[in-house]
């Protein structure tokens, strides 16, 4: 009679594959699904029992692709130490490599408007223990992970690294500096990077550095970025995130540009290209759809650009003090308007005027249903650790289960939990992850439905250096589990550490 670590008794298995679901037992070993069905009578160290929840699925777990355009490492550790805190509520970390010393304060300064993240947070809950990329992996090894991760490379870092700190009036990179630039991914990749990032969203970016200007990868030039593709299709590995410069805002059909600038990408590197974003558009229609029709063509032509989809409902709670988006509008930086009378407002009250705006379009579950039912979009934008003051863009697996599975009925849960896992998985490169298999490492979610909700957004006081963020809960989930480790049982944390640095995907 075997003996197993874990048995998951009686739950409905959402596989992550889109198979139809089905009731049976999961078997766990040293970390890994060890077998589904079939135990004979096989016994465990501790059994959790799913026949009692409303409607049971034991699914494999939501992995978001994250999307700020830098590396990750802890800033806000949970419950205490230098832990990534485990999913599903924790989101704040952030960081740059490779960076020399000299180069710290710029770049936590930069980060302070670019993805609005308190610079005493930084100063404080950063180790720095890293120069190069190789000593960041290390640093990120080493540090105890209440979930999987990998990373990019960053490439405002390379950059800054390899041709200085401004693109102002600097001519573009030589010969020289660019090969640096190409050696310094390479060199990341070799020791683990999933690809590469970047915001590359010319001189009216929405997210600008510290003073104002446009980050050093917004005038980014195709001939760069396609060299830094070259660097994939050399290796014949890794994945591309790009925040790319919008041509086809109100409605109107996405630009050429844009277009001919990912499809470029994509045909260099050979590799997948996931494109920023695509948001249900309930006012014009038309341009979500559009975009889905243009990634449904690059398939046809063969051409790997994947979409990320805006998907999540809920707005900004925010005050002025602390919101950075509207960089991108030339009256907030150039001028006056008709609305100085509530700036004049906001300053009255020493900018703690505090908003909240809902999200345009996004409310309607039709408009998401559209977009999430293409293959080539994953769902969700989490942010994870950006704009921690007034985005907690992380619930976005929860509201997607609530209101899209069992409220509205416009995806199925299967599709659901294939959008959620599998497909970003593939996309991004994950080994063995995304999907409840024999063999797999034991990743998975056990969760009642009909009780799971959003609660509302509070204030938690857990950053280093004194410094606050928002977060999200959600009630509903029985447990969580890490390779093979229980990490969150009905909300709380188990304190275990279990999460791996996936290198390239694997691990």
């Amino acid at each position: 009679m075997a003996t197993y670590d874990i048995i998951i008794r009686g739950g409905t298995i959402v596989d992550g594959t889109r198979a139809p679901r089905y009731i049976s037992d999961i078997a766990i070993k040293d970390g890994r699904i060890a077998k589904i069905g079939g135990l004979n009578g096989g016994t465990a160290d501790r059994e959790i029992d799913a026949k009692g929840l409303s409607w049971p699925p034991a699914s494999s777990t939501f992995i978001p692709t994250m999307t700020p355009r830098y590396s990750g490492i802890p800033i806000a550790p949970c419950p205490a130490g230098t832990a990534l805190p485990p999913w599903p509520w924790a989101t704040a970390a952030s960081a740059f490599a490779p960076s020399r010393v000299e180069d710290q304060d710029r770049a936590m300064l930069s980060m302070t408007r670019n993805e609005a993240i308190p610079y005493d947070a930084m100063k404080e809950g950063m180790p720095w223990n890293w120069v190069t990329f190789p000593d960041f992996i290390d640093s990120l090894e080493n540090t105890p992970k209440g979930i999987n991760c990998l990373t990019y490379v960053p490439a405002d870092p390379a950059l800054r690294l390899g041709h200085g700190l401004g693109r102002g009036q600097e001519p573009p990179p030589d010969r020289g500096e660019l090969q640096e630039m190409v050696r310094l991914i390479h060199e990341a990749m070799d020791h683990g990077a999933c690809g590469w990032s970047a915001q590359v969203l010319g001189e009216t970016s929405v997210q600008r550095d510290y003073d104002g200007s446009p980050m050093i990868t917004d005038l980014l030039s195709e001939h760069e970025v396609l060299s830094f593709a070259q660097v994939l299709r050399d290796r014949d590995e890794g994945f591309i995130e790009l925040a790319y410069q919008e041509t086809g805002e109100d409605g109107r059909p996405l630009g050429e540009e844009t277009r001919n600038f990912f499809e470029r990408v994509a045909e260099v590197s050979g590799r997948p290209v996931l494109y920023q974003a695509v948001a249900p558009n309930a006012v014009h229609p038309e341009q979500h759809r559009e975009r889905i029709r243009w990634l449904e063509s690059c398939a046809e032509r063969g051409l790997r650009v994947y979409g990320q989809g805006a998907t999540r409902r809920g707005g900004f709670e925010l005050t002025f003090e602390d919101w950075n988006l509207f960089d991108d509008t030339p009256m907030w930086r150039e001028g006056k308007h008709v609305i100085d009378a509530l700036l004049d407002m906001c300053v009255e009250d020493d900018l703690a005027t505090e908003f909240y705006a809902d999200t345009q379009g996004r409310d309607q579950a039709q408009y998401t249903a559209e977009v999430l039912d293409s293959n080539h979009i994953v769902a969700g934008v989490s942010d994870g650790g950006a704009h921690v003051k007034f985005l907690t863009a992380g619930i976005y697996p929860t509201d997607m289960l609530t209101w899209l599975v069992r409220d509205e009925k416009v995806i199925s849960l299967e599709d659901a939990h294939y959008k959620l896992s599998f497909l970003p998985a593939h996309f991004g490169g994950f080994q063995d992850r995304g999907a409840l298999r024999e063999g797999s490492p034991a990743d998975v979610i056990v969760y009642d439905l009909q009780k799971l909700e959003v609660l509302p957004s509070e204030v938690a006081e857990d950053l280093p250096g004194g410094e606050w963020r928002r977060i999200q809960k959600a009630n509903g989930y029985r447990y969580t589990l890490v390779n093979g480790e229980v990490t969150f049982e009905d909300g709380e944390p188990t304190g275990a550490y279990p999460g791996r640095l996936l290198r390239n995907g694997r691990g």
